[in-house]
């Protein structure tokens, strides 16, 4: 096989790469809108000999519906129960996870009805949790916030479509470059120098950068699949 068409295939394999899978990463990084945590610890206590919890009250928000909540872990499992600051029969809310780093690594929707009122029932958590912050969605019938959603940086977004586009006109001609020393022999200089063959390159460009675009949002569709 002719060189050319070889590296032009590692040229296509290598843009399609960094456009839809690096570039991405990069720039169109999700991250969730959350207040980060103010809690305060109030108790310490020991859970048998490798267990251990703390009991936090939380912000004044939250404390209209959550009195206080302690994140246990008894050696195996870590996991948080909150009391309530009044008796309710549902409560549903987010619960922001941060650890040590204090970076956000995941939201936890829980939907709870509550038996006898007063305590929650105990939630799983990773064991990666170091804090958590709640946003009350609904209490009884009253729906009080927004779900915690992800969110794209808008200057993200403008400089992937940038970098998108630069590259997808440098692929195009590296492509056209290949196919005129492929194919057209002696008339590739011509070819090359050819103002519709160079215009036809600058649309290849845009569908490609089209391609590149649609390729990142089923990469993000996919994260985000994954993230819930």
């Amino acid at each position: 096989m002719d060189w050319w068409i070889l590296f032009s295939i590692f040229v296509t394999t290598l843009y399609i790469g960094v456009v839809a899978y690096l570039l991405p990463k990069v720039f169109l990084r999700n991250k969730y809108k959350v207040n980060y945590p103010q809690d305060r610890g109030i108790v310490k206590y020991n859970i048998g000999e490798e267990g251990r919890g703390i009991a936090y009250e939380p912000n004044r928000s939250v404390r209209k519906y959550i009195q206080q909540y302690v994140i246990a872990f008894d050696g195996k499992e870590k996991n948080i129960k909150c009391m309530l600051t009044n008796p309710v029969d549902y409560i549903e809310y987010d619960l922001v996870l941060f650890n040590g780093e204090n970076k956000v690594f995941n939201v936890l929707n829980v939907k709870d009805v509550v038996e006898g009122g007063e305590y929650t029932r105990s939630v799983t958590l990773p064991k990666d949790t170091a804090y958590v912050s709640f946003v009350i969605v609904k209490v009884d019938d009253v729906r009080l916030d927004k779900h915690v959603k992800l969110h794209i940086s808008w200057w993200g977004v403008i400089a992937y479509a940038i970098i998108s586009l630069i590259l997808s006109v440098i692929t195009a001609f590296v492509l056209k470059l290949g196919l005129a020393n492929s194919f057209a022999g002696v008339f590739a200089q011509s070819f090359m120098n050819n103002l519709v063959y160079n215009l036809l390159t600058f649309l290849l460009a845009f569908v490609l950068a089209i391609i590149a675009i649609t390729a990142a949002a089923i990469f993000l569709a996919i994260k985000n699949t994954w993230k819930k």
